[in-house]
């Protein structure tokens, strides 16, 4: 299964108008949802919502411990050959 075809089905043009056309009060909106749309996303990275980046990052690093914990995880590629 691919993502490909999701990914190519969103409208990513739309969403980056909407991002730039964003105002404040709209940032600030999708911000105080508990959950988001792609168009909240638009507007959570919007050049508007730049003065709310202290408030998202620690909203952010919040969800990311509740969902992870405080853990970290290391991958390292394990190659073989004879």
């Amino acid at each position: 299964m691919s993502f490909v075809p999701e990914f190519n089905s969103l409208p990513l043009t739309a969403l980056v108008k909407k991002s730039l056309a964003t105002g404040v009060d709209t940032a600030r909106e999708a911000a105080a949802k508990s959950t988001f749309s792609l168009a909240d996303f638009a507007a959570l990275i919007s050049p508007a919502a730049g003065e709310m980046l202290e408030t998202l990052c620690a909203r952010s690093q919040k969800l990311t411990q509740q969902r992870f914990g405080k853990t970290i995880r290391l991958f390292a590629p394990l190659y073989l050959s004879n």
